[in-house]
C-alpha cells in the first residue's frame, strides 16, 4: 500500500537572501521530514515558490492562516500534490530560545483517554495532557502560563506547512494540517514530532477497499476512502462551483479550448478557487487526459511561463495580472467576474450541432430545474435540487453524455499494428470524419472542432489509453458502446436525456463515495480570533530524529493488516455499433451505369480496340470526378495486371491518363489516400518496353501527384499494411486458410479492423498462460513483420518520389515539401525516436540548394529516412535494426536513380504527340496578322460555362485546342475542342484591340488538370465588348515567346498615335495580304511615333507658354478640353502642325495665326463648309423647321473655324435675336465655352430643346445666390457676365412665344454685325446702348409684391412689347433680391404676371441648383436633374463587366448560378442608372409635350450626361428618330457633332484616361429597353444597336474616333489623309504667300459600312416595325420602373462558331464562290456547306440565323416574282407594302389606347415642376402632381405598351371543337377536370384550366397521336360520370383517358379528333 504523504515540510522566510522587490525576503525549506529522502520519490527541490506564490513579504497585521494545493509536474508526467497551510508568525530577536518541540508540558496534567474510540485507532497515539477543568468537547486545553518567546517588533512573516503528496486526498490534507496547526497556535502539550511521524505513516488503501479509518494522536478521527474505478476523476462539488462562477456557455468555450490544445489562463484572487477550477475542467475533459503544462498556481517567479510557445493550463493570482504583457495568443478566464476573453487571432471551434444544443438544454434543466415545470398549469409547490456534489456529478454526466455520442464507433477505426510485447493501436481519422458526416457540416466554426479534436494531443493519449481491446472496464467503455441504440430510443426526447443523465450521474456519486453512510469524522479545530492573540510564540523547530524515533517505533508496534482490493478483471472492450460508411450502396448504384462504361473502355484498352475506346474516353475521364467510379476503378485495373502486365505505348498513355485522372479528380478529397494506395500495385505492376533491355513502369508517368509527397500518405499505407500482415501471420499460426487481407482491408476496413481487434484481444488474454519464450518468439516473428513491411513502403517511396527527369519545374514543389518531412507530421503519436542522432549528423551534408535547383536525391533520402526511423520508433523496433533500414536507404535510392537514367534516354526516342493542325484565320480588309506573334494555346471555359456540356447542356466545345492569333485590328483564338469526338466544329472567339480592357497573366495547375490540358500559365484577356478569352499557353510556348507577345499586345492596345489606329492605318496596309511583321520593325514604328509625338507636344508647349505670357486667345484649348493633362499630342499627331526651319524668326504664336488664317481658308471653301454643315446635320434642322423665315431661329456660323468653342460644329441654330458677339460673350458663361444651341423643337408647340455646358460657379452664384452681376470679371455685358445668360433666357422665350420674327430683328445670315447693328437692335427692344451705363433695376417692387421679383407673364399668349417692358435696361432679368437704390421700377400690367407658368425649363447640376430660393417662380425654372455621373457610370461598369464575364463559375450555396447572375447585376447598379435615365428624360418630354414649355439641358461639361438626356428625349418624341436613318442623324449630331470624349471614355491609351467608362454604351442600352418596352415603334433591330455599339470601340473605322469634329479634321480623318496633306502643303505655301487645295473624298465610315449591310440584306430591319400613324407617330413614354429594365443580350451573348457578327456583316470572312446564304456552319469558311443548318445556341449566333431567315424568305418571293413575270422588289419596298396594310386591331385595345390618352392629357394639365430627392442620385427629376398626390413620370400609365400593340392571334384560331372534359395522365394519378379546344388548322388539342383562361397549359400535337376510341369505365372515376362517356387517347409516349359530359359528347370528340388526325 502506498504512502498517504511522502514528505512534511516547514518552509520559511531566508532573511538574508532578498527578493526582487522592496520589502521582499526569499523562502526556504526550514524543516524536512524525514530528513532522508524515499527511494522511489525524492523530494521536490524548489517548492518554497509555490507557498507564497505572490511573493515572501512581511506584514504589518496578522493574516488569518490559507490553506490551498498547488500541482507539480514530474518528468514523467506525474502529477505531485502540495498542500500548503500558510500562516503569519512574529519576528523574534533571538531564535535561539526555540527548544525541539516547542512547548512545555504542565505538570499538573494528567493523562486521559478518549471515549468510543474506534478498535482500529492506535490508543499510544491518543494520549494527550490536559487541565482538570478543561475537559470539553475537543479535549484539549492551552496553557497561557508557559508561552515565551515574546515578539519583539510589529512585523510578521509567513510560514508553510506543507505536504507532499502522490494522492489527491485534498480533504484529508486540509484536516492534518489543521490539526498540527491548532496543536502550535493553541499551545497544546502534544508533540507535533509524533503526530508528523504518525501521518508520515498512514497508508493508503487500496482501490474498492472499505473505509479506513485512523488518527494521528491529536485526538482526532479521520477516515480515508478510496474509489471504486480510479480512472475516473473525483471531484466533489469543484464542477458545479465552476458552472456556478462562469456559465454554461463560457464552460463549453473553454472546455472546447483545452480539447484543442489552446492557450488558457485563468485569474482569480483565491488560490483556493485556481486550484479547484483547473482540477474541475480536467475532470470535465474525461475521458480525455491533459498532458501539457498543468499549473493551476504559478509563482510570481515563473511567470515567464505564459510565454511558452506549447499550449498550458495555468492559473495566476490576479494580483500579478499586470505583470504579463503580449499574450496575444492566450484565452483570458476570469474566475471571479466569469468573463473569458478570447483574442482575435483565435478562434475557438464550436461543438457541431445538434450535440451542443442539446447539452446547453440539459445543462439548463439540470442547474435551473424550476425550468422544466415553469409552463405547468399547476406546478409542485417545492422543486427539488440537487446538493452541490450531486449536482457536480450530474454535470459530469452531461458532458460524459457529450463525448460518448462524439465518439460513437471510434473503435472501429482503430488499427493493430503490433499486440506484442505491448499493443501499438493507431486510429483512422480521416475515414471517421467520413464515417460521421463531419466533413459535411455548413458551419465553418463546427466544422473545426472534430478534425482539431482528433489531431490534439489529448485525442493521442486517449488511443493509446483507451485503444487496446483488452483492460479494465469504466463506465465511458459501456456507454460510448450502447450510445447509439440509447439515442434511437430518446428520439431526441429530453426527458428521457434526463433520466439517463441521472443514472450516470449516481454511477460517479457512488464511485467517489462507495459507502452508503459516510464515516463520522473528528477534527479538533482553534477557538476563533487565536491568529489574532498579541503574545502568540514562533512555530517551533521540529526534531529529525525524534520524528525518525516515533516512525521507528509506530513500525514495531503496529499490526499488519492485508485489506484486498476489489477486483476489476480485464476484460474484452465492447466493440459498440460499427459505422457503415456512407458511400457504399447508394452512390455506387446511383453511379452504375457510370462504372459500366469504366469498365467496358478499360476493356477496350486491353483488346486494343481503339475506335470504341476514343468514343468513350472522355465520358470515363468525367465520369471518374465521381467517386465511386475511381473506387471501381483500381479493382479493374488489379484485374488486367495480373494477366497482361506489359503494354503496348497507346495501352501505357491511356492506363496513364486514367491513373493521372483519378488522382487528381481525388486531390483534395477524402478518398485521396485510400485511392493512391489502392493504386499503387498498378502503377508498379504495369509497363512497356522501350527497347530490348529497357523497361519503363507506369509510376513514372503520375510522379507529379502532391499524395506522393504527403508523409500522410505514407503513414496511412504502412499501417494498413502492417494491419493486414499482423491478421494474416495470427491466421497462419491458427491454422486457418490464408485470406488476402489486402483485399479485405481496401475494401471493407471496417471489418478488418474489427477483426484485428478480436486477434489482439485473444492474444492479450492468453498472454497470461503464455511462457515468456513464447512471447518472445511472437514480438521477434511481429517485428520481422513490420519490418519486411517497412523495406516495402520504403522501396514505393522511391518509386515514386525519384523523378525519371529532374529538369521539369514542376517536381521543384513536391521536392519542397519532401525538404520538411516535419511539415506534415502525424500528432497522433508521442514517440522517442532512436534515430535521431544519425538524422542530425546527415542532415547538412545531404540536403543542399544549388543555384541550379534542389538536390533531389539527398532530400529524397532524407524524407525517407524520415518516415523509417519514425515507423521503426512507432512499432518499437530495436535499434540494430532501424540503423540497419536507415542505411539501406542511400542504397535503394541510388540505385532508382541510376536504373532511371537508361529509361529518361530511351523515352526521348518516343514519337511525338501529334497535336491539331493549325487553321488559319480570314482577315478583314487591311487587317495584318503578327505570325511571329502566334502561339499554340488552349481556350479554357470561364465562369458562364457556355458550351462546356455537362450540365450546361450542348456539345463538349471547350475546352478548345489551337492558337492564338494577333493582328493590327483584333486578337482572336481559332481551334477545335479537346474532345474531338463531342464535337468537331471550329471554335471561335475575337475581339478588337481597342476594346482589350484587362490583361492578367496567371498560373493555375489545378484549372489545367481539371480541364485535362497541358497548361500551366494562363492569360485572362477582357473586353469592353464583353468578351472573355481565358488562354492556357501549350507547354512548347517559351516565357520569352508569352513575354513578348504580351508587350506586343499591350503596344498595340495603346497606340502613341492617331496613325496607329487601323481605321487610319488601313488605308495604308494593302488589302487581305497576309504580312510578317516581326518585333523589331514594331518597335521602330513605336520609336518614330513617339519621337514624333514628342516634338510636336514640345512645340506646343512652347506656344502655351507664349500664348499664357502675351494674353492671347484666352479661350479654353482643345488640349484643355479634350484630354486630361491638356496636351493634344497625346491622342493625335495634329496636321496642321508644321515643321518650321531651325533658325526660323517666326514666333510660335504668328505660326499659330497663321495656321487659323489656313484653317480659315479651307473651311471657306465652298464644298468643305458644305461638308461641315452636311455632318452637323444642317438638314435635320432644315427637317424640323428651324430654318424656315417664320421661325425665330438661325443657323449661326459664329464657330465657323472652331474659335469659339473646339468641341462644337462649325454651325449651330440659335435665336435670331441672339448675336454672333453675344454668343461670344455668352459662351464664357458655360464650362468648355459650350454655349446654349438648339438641337430639336417640338412640332406642335413649337417648343424648343436646348443643350448646354454647365454655367459656371461664378455665374451661377451671381446670379442664383447673391442676385449679383459677378465682379470678378467686368460689369454687365462682359464677357461670362449674369446679363448675358439672363438676355438669353428671354431671348428664347420671346423666340418661342412669337408667332413670325418682327421687323426688327436681326436676319438669320448675321455671320459678322457691326457695333451700329447691336446698338440699333437693343435700342429698338427697349435695351440701353452701352450696357456699363448704371446698374439694373428690379422689375417688380419688392415692396409693392412682398416676394422674390420673378419674370412673370399674363394670361393668354404675350406680345413682344409685353416681353420688352419686362426687361429693364441693360439686359438684366431679375430672378432674386437686389440690392438698387433707384426707386424707378417698371410696374407689372398684371397681377397674373406672379403666378405665370414656366415657360423655359433649365436642368442644371445638383451643386447649382442647391442656390436657387424655393420661392422662385417665374419664366425660367431652375431644375436639378439627378443623372449618374461618369465616376459612378465607371464604378458600376467594372462590377457589371464581372457579373457577365465571370472568370470562376458562382459559388452560391442559396440559389443556382442564374440567380446568381441576376444578384450580381443588380449590384452593380447599372440596372438603376438606367431607370434614372429614362426616368429623367421622361420628364423632359413630358415638358416639351404636354406641359408646352421649352426645356434647357445644361449639366457638367456638356458631353457626357446632356447628350444621353437629349438623344433620349428626341428618340421618345420624334418618330424619325426612331428609323435607321434618323438614329444615324441623331449620333452624328448629339455625339459626334457636339462633342463627346470618345477617345476618353473608350480608353484610347493609358496616357489620356483614366479608363473606359461606356457613356455612349450606356445610351445605347436605355434604347434597348424603350425598344423591349415598344417593339413595333422601331425601324431598327436589336443588331443595328449592337453593332453601334460594338463599333464604337473598336477602331475599325473612323466615326468614333477622337472627340469632336475639330480634332477629326484637324487628324485628317474627318476629310481624308490626302485632303489633309493638301492642307498641310497650303499651310506652308501661306507663309510664302500662295495657297492651292482641291477636295478629296473620304474615307468610309460605319455609317456607309451600315447602309452597305442594309442593302445587302436587311440585318438591320425590325420585321416588327408598323409604319402606321398611331404607332410610329406618337411620343413614347416607357415605364423606367426597375422590374421593367432587363439585360442587354450584347452584354451576355456570344456564339464560338465565328467572329462576332459585326465585323463580318458584308460577307467579310465568306469566300468569294459562295453567296452569304451558303455561309459554312463552322465560321470562316472552313466548313463543307451544307443545305441544312442545326442551331445549337451555345455555338451558333441565333441573330444572325434569324436573318439568313429572312433572306432565304425574301428569295422565295424574288423566285415567285420572276414566275409570275415580275420585276423583284428590295427589302424596303416589301416591308413598306406590307405596312400600308390596316392592321386589324382589336376593339379591346382600342378602348385602352383612347383610356390612356385621356388619362394622359387629363393629368398633364396640372403638371408642375419639383425637385425631388432620390435615394441613389440625389435631386433628380420633375414630378406629376394631381389632386395632392405626387406621381411619378410613367407611373400614370398603368397600360403596357409592349402589350397593347401585340398582335392577336386568337381570331387566327379555328375551333373545331371544344369544351370542358375530365382527364387523366396516368393509370395511379387522379382525374382533373380542364377546357380542352381542339384545333384542327394548327393539328393542336389544347388543354386550358378553365374556359376563360386564354394562357394554354398543355398541347397535345396531333402528328404524335396514334389512336382514339372509346373504352370501358376506368376505377376510380368521379362520381356522376357516364359508363359509356370513357375514351382514350394514345400518344407515342402515353396514353390519356378522358371522360365527357355524356356518351353523345364523347363521340363528338372523338370524330373531330378522328377527323384531324385523317387531314
Amino acid at each position: 500500500m502506498d504512502r498517504l504523504v511522502d514528505y512534511f515540510a516547514v518552509v520559511g522566510c531566508d532573511h538574508v537572501a532578498t527578493g526582487d522587490n522592496i520589502g521582499e525576503v526569499e523562502g526556504k525549506v526550514v524543516t524536512k521530514l524525514p530528513d532522508q529522502d524515499w527511494k522511489d520519490q525524492p523530494f521536490i527541490h524548489g517548492l518554497e515558490l509555490f507557498c507564497q506564490p505572490n511573493g515572501w513579504f512581511a506584514t504589518h497585521e496578522r493574516e488569518p492562516p490559507k490553506y490551498f494545493i498547488a500541482v507539480l509536474t514530474d518528468e514523467l508526467g506525474k502529477r505531485r500534490y502540495l498542500a500548503v497551510l500558510s500562516f503569519c508568525e512574529p519576528a523574534v530577536e533571538d531564535e535561539s530560545e526555540l527548544q525541539p518541540g516547542g512547548i512545555t508540558r504542565r505538570e499538573s496534567s494528567k493523562t486521559v483517554r478518549i471515549k468510543g474510540q474506534n478498535e482500529d485507532v492506535d490508543e499510544s497515539m491518543c494520549e494527550v495532557y490536559v487541565d482538570e477543568e478543561s475537559e470539553g468537547s475537543s479535549g484539549l486545553m492551552s496553557p497561557s502560563s508557559t508561552r515565551s518567546n515574546k515578539s519583539t517588533s510589529d512585523s510578521y512573516y509567513p510560514k508553510c506547512l506543507v505536504l507532499i503528496s502522490r494522492h489527491p486526498e485534498f480533504a484529508v490534507f486540509k484536516n492534518c494540517l489543521g490539526l498540527i496547526y491548532t496543536i502550535y497556535i493553541e499551545g497544546l502539550s502534544v508533540s507535533l514530532e509524533m503526530v508528523i511521524a504518525n501521518l508520515l505513516m498512514v497508508t493508503v488503501p487500496p482501490r474498492g477497499a472499505p473505509v479506513t479509518r485512523f488518527t494521528i494522536g491529536a485526538a482526532d478521527r479521520q477516515a480515508l476512502e478510496t474509489p471504486e474505478c480510479e480512472e475516473l476523476p473525483v471531484t466533489k462539488s469543484t464542477v458545479a462551483t465552476l458552472l456556478r462562477h462562469l456559465g454554461i456557455l463560457n464552460v463549453m468555450n473553454v472546455l472546447t479550448a483545452a480539447l484543442v490544445d489552446q492557450k488558457l489562463l485563468f485569474y482569480s484572487c483565491s488560490l483556493s478557487r485556481l486550484s479547484d477550477s483547473c482540477n474541475a475542467l480536467t475532470a470535465l475533459m474525461f475521458p480525455f487526459s491533459y498532458s501539457y503544462p498543468y499549473i493551476p498556481i504559478l509563482p510570481k517567479k515563473l511567470l515567464e511561463c505564459t510565454s511558452s510557445p506549447t499550449p498550458f493550463l495555468i492559473g495566476v493570482h490576479s494580483s500579478l495580472r499586470p505583470e504579463l504583457h503580449d499574450l496575444v495568443d492566450v484565452i483570458s478566464v476570469d474566475l471571479d467576474g466569469g468573463v473569458v476573453s478570447v483574442p482575435e487571432c483565435i478562434t475557438i471551434p464550436h461543438i457541431p450541432e445538434p450535440y451542443y444544443s442539446q447539452t446547453v438544454e440539459l445543462l439548463t434543466k439540470v442547474l435551473c430545474p424550476d425550468l422544466v415545470v415553469a409552463d405547468y398549469a399547476y406546478p409542485p409547490d417545492v422543486v427539488n435540487i440537487s446538493d452541490p456534489a450531486k449536482l457536480d456529478k450530474e454535470i459530469r454526466a452531461i458532458f460524459l453524455r457529450l463525448f460518448c455520442r462524439l465518439l460513437m464507433g471510434y473503435r472501429s477505426f482503430l488499427q493493430v499494428c503490433r499486440i506484442h510485447p505491448k499493443p501499438v493501436i493507431r486510429f483512422q481519422k480521416e475515414e471517421f470524419l467520413l464515417s460521421r458526416g463531419y466533413d459535411k457540416i455548413e458551419s465553418a466554426a463546427s466544422a473545426e472542432f472534430m478534425p482539431k479534436l482528433l489531431e490534439s494531443q489529448a485525442f493521442s493519449l486517449f488511443v493509446q489509453e483507451w485503444g487496446p481491446p483488452y483492460r479494465r472496464l469504466t463506465v465511458f467503455d459501456r456507454e460510448v458502446a450502447e450510445i447509439s441504440g440509447r439515442m434511437k430510443k430518446e428520439e431526441g426526447c429530453i426527458v428521457k436525456a434526463l433520466a439517463h443523465m441521472k443514472e450516470l450521474s449516481s454511477e460517479l456519486y457512488k464511485n467517489e463515495n462507495p459507502s452508503s453512510v459516510p464515516p463520522i469524522q473528528k477534527v479538533p479545530k482553534p477557538s476563533e480570533g487565536a491568529h489574532l492573540r498579541p503574545t502568540q510564540s514562533r512555530f517551533p523547530r521540529l526534531s529529525p530524529t525524534a520524528v525518525q524515533t516515533f516512525m521507528a517505533d509506530k513500525v514495531s508496534k503496529s499490526r499488519a493488516k492485508n485489506l484486498n482490493p476489489l477486483k476489476r478483471p480485464n476484460m474484452l472492450v465492447p466493440f459498440g455499433s460499427s459505422i457503415a460508411h456512407k458511400d457504399k450502396s447508394n452512390q455506387v448504384s446511383a453511379s452504375a451505369r457510370r462504372i459500366d462504361v469504366m469498365r467496358s473502355c478499360v476493356q477496350f484498352i486491353f483488346e486494343s480496340r481503339s475506335l470504341e475506346t476514343k468514343k468513350i474516353f472522355q465520358a470515363v475521364l468525367r465520369a471518374l470526378k465521381g467517386r465511386s467510379v475511381r473506387t471501381a476503378l483500381s479493382p479493374q485495373l488489379v484485374k488486367y495486371s495480373k494477366i497482361k502486365p506489359c503494354l503496348d505505348n497507346q495501352q501505357f498513355e491511356y492506363i496513364a491518363r486514367l491513373c493521372n485522372a483519378a488522382l487528381d479528380d481525388s486531390s483534395g478529397e477524402d478518398d485521396e489516400q485510400a485511392l493512391a494506395a489502392n493504386l499503387l500495385p498498378v502503377l508498379s505492376t504495369f509497363y512497356r518496353k522501350l527497347s530490348q533491355t529497357v523497361m519503363q513502369c507506369l509510376y513514372t508517368v503520375v510522379q507529379e501527384h502532391p499524395v506522393w509527397a504527403s508523409v500522410e500518405f505514407w503513414y496511412y499505407l504502412f499501417f494498413r499494411d502492417v494491419q493486414s500482415e499482423m491478421c494474416r501471420l495470427y491466421e497462419r499460426k491458427r491454422n486457418k486458410e490464408d485470406v488476402d487481407m489486402s483485399l479485405i482491408s481496401a475494401q471493407h476496413s471496417g471489418n478488418i479492423n474489427t477483426k484485428c481487434l478480436e486477434i489482439a484481444a485473444s492474444e492479450l488474454r492468453d498472454k497470461l498462460f503464455k511462457s515468456e519464450k513464447e512471447t518472445d518468439e511472437l514480438a521477434l516473428a511481429e517485428e520481422g513483420v513490420i519490418l519486411g513491411q517497412i523495406q516495402h513502403t520504403a522501396q514505393l517511396m522511391i518509386f515514386l518520389l525519384v523523378p525519371l527527369d529532374e529538369a521539369p519545374s514542376a517536381r521543384e514543389s513536391n521536392m519542397k515539401i519532401l525538404s520538411d518531412p516535419h511539415r506534415n507530421e502525424d500528432g497522433s503519436y508521442i514517440t522517442s525516436s532512436i534515430g535521431e542522432s544519425m538524422r542530425d549528423g546527415t542532415d547538412d551534408d545531404d540536403i543542399s540548394y544549388s543555384n541550379e535547383g534542389i538536390n533531389v536525391k539527398g532530400v529524397i533520402e532524407k524524407f525517407v529516412s524520415v518516415f523509417v526511423d519514425r515507423t521503426c520508433s512507432d512499432t518499437g523496433i530495436s535499434a540494430d535494426n532501424s540503423k540497419n533500414l536507415l542505411r539501406k536507404v542511400t542504397d535503394l535510392v541510388s540505385m532508382q536513380h541510376e536504373s532511371l537514367q537508361d529509361v529518361a534516354k530511351e523515352s526521348k526516342n518516343l514519337p511525338p504527340i501529334k497535336k491539331v493542325k493549325l487553321l488559319q484565320p480570314k482577315t478583314l480588309p487591311g487587317e495584318v496578322l503578327y505570325v511571329s506573334h502566334t502561339l499554340r494555346a488552349y481556350l479554357s471555359h470561364d465562369g458562364r460555362r457556355v458550351a462546356t456540356g455537362g450540365v450546361a447542356g450542348g456539345p463538349a466545345l471547350l475546352p478548345a485546342e489551337g492558337a492564338i492569333f494577333l493582328s493590327n485590328y483584333r486578337v482572336m483564338f481559332i481551334g477545335v475542342p479537346c474532345d474531338a469526338l463531342a464535337s468537331e466544329q471550329v471554335v471561335i472567339r475575337s475581339f478588337p484591340l481597342s476594346a482589350l480592357h484587362k490583361v492578367k497573366p496567371f498560373t493555375d495547375h489545378d484549372k489545367a488538370k481539371e480541364q485535362d490540358i497541358e497548361s500551366m500559365h494562363y492569360v485572362s484577356l477582357l473586353s469592353s465588348t464583353f468578351q472573355l478569352l481565358v488562354i492556357g499557353y501549350d507547354d512548347d510556348v517559351t516565357e520569352e515567346k508569352r513575354l513578348a507577345f504580351q508587350s506586343k499586345l499591350e503596344w498595340l492596345r495603346n497606340p502613341s498615335t492617331i496613325d496607329q489606329v487601323f481605321a487610319v492605318s488601313q488605308q495604308m496596309t494593302p488589302v487581305g495580304r497576309l504580312q510578317s511583321i516581326t518585333s523589331e520593325k514594331s518597335l521602330k514604328v513605336v520609336k518614330s511615333g513617339s519621337d514624333a509625338s514628342m516634338s510636336s507636344h514640345k512645340s506646343k508647349s512652347v506656344m502655351k507658354q507664349v500664348k499664357k505670357k502675351t494674353g492671347v486667345g484666352k479661350q479654353p484649348k482643345l488640349g484643355n478640353l479634350m484630354t486630361a493633362d491638356g496636351k493634344v499630342s497625346t491622342i493625335y499627331r495634329s496636321t496642321l502642325d508644321f515643321t518650321m526651319p531651325q533658325k526660323s524668326s517666326v514666333p510660335d504664336v504668328e505660326m499659330r495665326s497663321i495656321s487659323d488664317q489656313a484653317m480659315t481658308r479651307m473651311i471657306s471653301d465652298k464644298k468643305t463648309l458644305d461638308f461641315m454643315y452636311r455632318i452637323a446635320c444642317r438638314h435635320d434642322y432644315k427637317r424640323l423647321k428651324l430654318l424656315d423665315s417664320t421661325t425665330n431661329f438661325r443657323l449661326t456660323s459664329v464657330n465657323g473655324i472652331f474659335s469659339v468653342c473646339k468641341s462644337y460644329p462649325v454651325c449651330a441654330v440659335v435665336p435670331k435675336t441672339v448675336t454672333d458677339e453675344s454668343l461670344k460673350s455668352l459662351a464664357h458663361s458655360h464650362h468648355m465655352n459650350r454655349f446654349p444651341c438648339v438641337i430639336w423643337m417640338h412640332p406642335k408647340s413649337k417648343r424648343i430643346l436646348i443643350r448646354s455646358g454647365a454655367l459656371r460657379s461664378r455665374t451661377a452664384a451671381a446670379m442664383l445666390k447673391h442676385n449679383k452681376t459677378s465682379r470678378s470679371l467686368s460689369d454687365e455685358g462682359t464677357p461670362g457676365s449674369t446679363a448675358e445668360v439672363e438676355r438669353f433666357f428671354m431671348q428664347v422665350i420671346a423666340a418661342c412665344l412669337q408667332g413670325s420674327p418682327t421687323k426688327n430683328e436681326g436676319n438669320g445670315n448675321s455671320v459678322a454685325t457691326n457695333d451700329k447693328q447691336v446698338t440699333k437692335r437693343n435700342k429698338n427692344n427697349g435695351f440701353k446702348s452701352s450696357f456699363r451705363e448704371g446698374r439694373p433695376e428690379s422689375i417688380i417692387s419688392l415692396k409693392s409684391s412682398k416676394r422674390w421679383g420673378t419674370l412673370t407673364r399674363v394670361i393668354g399668349r404675350p406680345t413682344t412689347d409685353m416681353i420688352n417692358a419686362t426687361l429693364k435696361p441693360g439686359g438684366k432679368m431679375l430672378l432674386g433680391k437686389q440690392n438698387s437704390s433707384s426707386s424707378d421700377t417698371l410696374r407689372p400690367r398684371s397681377a397674373s404676371f406672379a403666378m405665370q407658368k414656366a415657360e423655359l425649363f433649365v436642368f442644371v447640376d445638383k451643386h447649382i441648383a442647391k442656390t436657387i430660393k424655393t420661392e422662385l417662380r417665374g419664366s425660367v425654372r431652375f431644375v436639378s436633374l439627378g443623372v449618374p455621373e461618369a465616376k459612378q457610370v465607371r464604378s458600376s461598369y467594372k462590377t457589371l463587366l464581372k457579373a457577365c464575364l465571370p472568370m470562376e463559375v458562382a459559388r452560391n450555396l442559396h440559389g443556382p448560378e442564374p440567380d446568381s447572375f441576376r444578384t450580381a447585376v443588380e449590384d452593380s447598379g447599372w440596372l438603376h442608372q438606367l431607370s434614372s435615365l429614362l426616368s429623367s428624360a421622361a420628364s423632359v418630354v413630358d415638358i416639351l409635350d404636354t406641359q408646352s414649355a421649352s426645356a434647357m439641358i445644361a449639366l457638367e461639361t456638356g458631353w457626357d450626361e446632356t447628350p444621353q438626356i437629349t438623344s433620349l428625349v428626341q428618340l421618345l418624341s420624334d418618330p424619325y428618330f426612331r428609323t435607321i436613318k434618323g438614329f444615324e442623324t441623331l449620333v452624328r449630331k448629339d455625339w459626334l457633332s457636339f462633342g463627346h470624349r470618345f477617345s476618353h471614355r473608350n480608353n484610347f491609351n493609358q496616357d489620356i484616361s483614366t479608363g473606359f467608362t461606356p457613356i455612349f454604351l450606356q445610351f445605347l442600352d436605355c434604347v434597348h429597353q424603350v425598344m423591349n418596352q415598344f417593339p413595333l415603334a422601331f425601324e431598327f433591330n436589336g443588331i443595328f444597336l449592337q453593332t453601334i455599339a460594338y463599333h464604337s470601340t473598336s477602331n475599325r473605322f473612323n466615326t468614333f474616333l477622337l472627340d469632336s469634329d475639330c480634332e477629326r479634321l484637324d487628324a485628317g480623318i474627318l476629310i481624308g489623309k490626302d485632303k489633309s496633306e493638301l492642307l498641310r502643303k497650303s499651310i506652308r505655301n501661306s507663309v510664302n504667300g500662295t495657297a492651292d487645295w482641291e477636295g478629296h473624298e473620304r474615307i468610309l465610315s460605319l455609317w456607309e459600312y451600315i447602309r452597305l449591310a442594309q442593302n445587302r440584306s436587311q440585318v438591320f430591319h425590325n420585321p416588327l416595325y408598323s409604319t402606321s400613324n398611331h404607332i410610329s407617330q406618337t411620343v413614347l413614354r416607357p415605364i423606367p420602373a426597375l422590374c421593367r429594365m432587363v439585360v442587354w443580350p450584347y452584354l451576355t451573348c456570344e456564339a464560338l462558331a465565328d467572329c462576332p457578327i459585326y465585323d463580318g456583316l458584308l460577307g467579310e470572312f465568306f469566300s468569294t464562290k459562295s453567296s452569304p446564304n451558303d455561309a459554312p456552319e463552322s465560321g470562316e469558311g472552313w466548313s463543307v456547306p451544307s443545305g441544312r443548318r442545326v442551331v445549337n445556341p451555345a455555338y451558333d449566333n441565333v441573330f444572325e440565323v434569324q436573318q439568313n431567315t429572312i433572306n432565304s424568305l425574301k428569295h422565295q418571293v424574288d423566285s415567285l416574282m420572276k414566275e409570275l413575270g415580275q420585276e423583284p422588289l428590295s427589302f424596303r419596298d416589301i416591308f413598306k407594302e406590307a405596312g400600308q396594310k390596316k392592321a386589324n386591331v382589336p376593339l379591346p385595345v382600342v378602348t385602352a389606347r383612347e383610356e390612356s390618352r385621356i388619362l394622359s392629357r387629363k393629368f398633364a394639365s396640372a403638371l408642375t415642376t419639383h425637385n425631388v430627392t432620390n435615394d441613389q442620385y440625389g435631386e433628380i427629376v420633375l414630378m406629376q402632381e394631381f389632386d395632392g398626390e405626387t406621381l411619378r413620370p410613367g407611373v400614370l400609365d398603368l397600360f403596357d405598351a409592349s402589350s397593347i400593340y401585340q398582335l392577336q392571334t386568337s381570331s387566327s384560331e379555328e375551333r373545331t371543337c371544344e369544351g370542358t372534359l375530365w382527364k387523366q395522365g396516368a393509370f395511379m394519378k387522379g382525374w382533373k377536370q380542364r377546357f380542352f379546344v381542339l384545333d384542327s388548322t394548327k393539328h393542336q388539342l389544347r388543354q386550358y384550366e378553365s374556359s376563360l383562361d386564354h394562357n394554354c397549359k398543355n398541347i397535345f400535337d396531333m402528328k404524335e397521336v396514334e389512336s382514339v376510341k372509346r373504352v370501358a369505365a376506368v376505377s376510380g372515376a368521379p362520381k356522376g360520370t357516364g359508363d359509356n362517356a370513357f375514351f382514350e387517347l394514345k400518344t407515342s409516349k402515353r396514353i390519356f383517358h378522358f371522360i365527357a359530359d355524356s356518351e353523345e359528347a364523347a363521340q363528338k370528340w372523338i370524330d373531330a379528333i378522328q377527323s384531324s388526325l385523317e387531314a
